[in-house]
């Protein structure tokens, strides 16, 4: 029984105590006086959640501030106090305590509400679907029927949640069976896609692969390898590039050389030019001898005439100064004469050695130019061997070759990175297709088959047990429901009554619950009914009648809560329903019925009566 609620920027309340009594207690007030704000802050203190608002910031009057239900009930004897806050973005705190003690029984929305549903003994869904009837509820009875909170509660109460219990082990099991049969399936389609349908044919396949891989592997590495030494070859190329720039130019400048240098090898040709600047050496030495010996025999007679200057013009007899002899003016002037002769003439010939020799010089350093321009050349190739490149080769047609060569290795490099490339794709393929077979073969081992054909021979032993506890399923299925369905019968019978009652009719009705929870009903003349084929008022009376039985009859709460139940109602119709649910009170179905309603004109007359509250709220 709910004792009382509070409620702090809650809805339309910044803060209001409503306290209950036992019996029929009615909320009365126009629209919009927070007759629907008391009944949800009671649902939200018992299940943390509302009926009737989806955006939990609607729930708040200050949507910058917490809101806060402190809401006291009693259950068997003992009062309790929930106390919930909701903050603009998600749920507070919440506690659950007896009431004037400080030491919580449970803390946390979700272990409350726990704690709550084991009070009532009734699940948070019952209580929101069942116990507390929301303001539209007719409706969301058609949509959504509370067939599984319904359900439960009633066999929990009834005892059949041991059948049930063997119910759902049957079906965890068939779908378990179901699950096995789905993955074996599955596995026998992807091995057969691979026409794969004996543990040899996966054996073989995977030999085979792994062979190929190996196979390509290898082709794969010698393309690497030539793609290697031709990029070595292209570099040793481009090194070699300068040197024949630099020697060919140097070589055109001599005629002949050159024409040499297009009919002979590198190395001969090398060899030769080694020899033409030995000769112009050797020759250029010659000269330097006889230009030095010449130089020589100048410089002798010079100092002679030197010796001789200084008497010239005297005419007596002087000793020559060589070798002594008393020499006489006129033979002085002969050896002097002589001796100017001969230094004329060594002149001349120095002269012409000078030539020769500069001549010489020119030449040997030309060849010498010549051979150095050749000689890097000739190291590189005489140390690097090309495939088709050889010291054996004229110049000319080395420096051909050396461009036909470079373009080759540039088309030859990229088709044979092409190719590995294309080697790589098969590989990477055959890895794919492998890891496939791999994947499959431990799938079939996790599974706890070694052949495709053990997992063909236990699909067989699947699908027949599948089918074995499908119809074990079924059977305990139609038990349970007979089960159910006779021990509700009694109450099924009590809620015809009441009907019949409200319709006025001696007509003898049944009503029973389908598994939804969605109400059938059937005349004396045995035609079947619906929910939908009622009007709307029909509809309200018919669910609070069961409602108000079903709550009592599975549930330890002892209170109900309805908002507007006469809206759809006509006026003889809402009377009966007032009246069934006093009467439903005097007889101890409930203790506590708290009701919203704007109907003062229609309830005025039960206000005197005993058990008949009223909470009046105005704007």
């Amino acid at each position: 029984m709910i004792n009382s609620v509070e409620m702090k920027n809650w809805r339309v309340y910044d803060q209001r105590v409503v306290r209950f009594k036992p019996g029929i207690t009615f909320v009365m007030g126009a629209n919009g006086v927070g007759k629907t704000s008391i009944l949800e802050a009671i649902a939200y203190g018992l299940t943390g959640n509302v009926s009737t608002v989806q955006d939990r910031v609607k729930l708040l009057r200050n949507p910058n501030a917490d809101a806060m239900i402190n809401l006291s009930f009693v259950v068997d004897g003992k009062e309790y106090v929930v106390e919930r806050s909701q903050g603009p973005e998600r749920a507070g705190g919440a506690t659950l305590s007896l009431s004037g003690e400080k030491k919580s029984l449970a803390s946390g929305q979700k272990r409350v509400t726990t704690a709550v549903e084991d009070l009532m003994g009734v699940s948070a869904d019952f209580l929101q679907r069942i116990i507390y009837m929301a303001e539209g509820d007719v409706f969301r009875f058609l949509d959504q029927p509370p067939g599984d909170a319904l359900d439960l509660q009633i066999r929990r109460v009834l005892g059949l949640t041991q059948l049930d219990e063997f119910k759902s082990a049957l079906e965890m099991a068939g779908k378990k069976i179901k699950q096995q049969i789905s993955d074996v399936q599955e596995i026998l389609g992807e091995l057969a896609q691979l026409e794969v349908r004996r543990g040899g044919d996966l054996a073989g396949r995977l030999e085979q692969l792994e062979a190929r891989r190996e196979r390509l592997t290898n082709e794969r590495l010698e393309i690497q390898n030539s793609i290697a030494g031709q990029k070595r070859e292209q570099e040793d190329l481009a090194r070699l590039t300068p040197f024949v720039t630099k020697a060919v130019p140097a070589l055109r400048r001599d005629e002949a050389l050159w024409k040499q240098a297009q009919q002979e090898p590198i190395l001969s040709l090398y060899t030769g030019l080694e020899k033409r600047v030995e000769q112009a050496q050797s020759a250029l030495q010659q000269t330097q001898v006889g230009y030095a010996r010449s130089e020589g025999e100048r410089t002798g007679y010079q100092r002679v005439l030197d010796v001789l200057l200084p008497f010239a013009g005297r005419t007596e007899t002087l000793p020559c100064p060589v070798c002594g002899k008393p020499m006489s003016s006129s033979e002085r002037d002969r050896i002097e004469r002589d001796l100017r002769g001969n230094i004329e003439r060594i002149n001349g010939e120095l002269s012409k050695l000078e030539t020769r020799r500069t001549r010489e010089q020119t030449t040997l350093k030309a060849s010498q130019d010549q051979r150095e321009n050749l000689r890097e050349l000739r190291n590189f190739v005489a140390h690097v061997r090309f495939e088709s490149l050889t010291p054996t080769i004229p110049l000319s047609e080395f420096q051909n070759r050396a461009q036909a060569l470079q373009t080759k290795f540039v088309s030859g490099i990229a088709d044979l990175e092409a190719k590995s490339r294309q080697i790589q794709q098969q590989i990477n393929q055959v890895e794919i297709d492998k890891a496939k077979y791999v994947a499959l073969k431990r799938r079939l081992t996790d599974m706890g088959y070694a052949t495709p054909e053990e997992a063909s021979e236990a699909l067989v032993e699947l699908e027949v047990r599948s089918l074995s506890i499908r119809a074990a399923s079924e059977a305990a299925q139609q038990t349970l429901t007979a089960q159910r369905n006779t021990d509700m019968e009694s109450i099924y019978a009590q809620v015809a009554r009441v009907w019949s009652v409200f319709r006025g009719k001696e007509d003898a009705w049944r009503v029973q619950l389908d598994d939804e929870g969605t109400p059938t009903l059937e005349d004396s003349s045995g035609r079947q009914f619906d929910l939908s084929q009622f009007s709307g008022g029909e509809k309200t009376a018919l669910l609070i009648m069961l409602h108000t039985i079903i709550g009592h009859y599975f549930s330890k709460s002892d209170f109900m809560l309805i908002d507007e139940p006469l809206e759809h109602l006509d006026p003889v119709n809402r009377r009966s329903l007032i009246r069934f649910l006093v009467t439903a009170y005097r007889r101890g179905v409930f203790k506590q019925a708290i009701i919203a309603t704007f109907e003062e004109s229609l309830i005025r007359k039960y206000m005197s009566e005993d058990g008949v509250n009223v909470i009046l709220l105005t704007a």
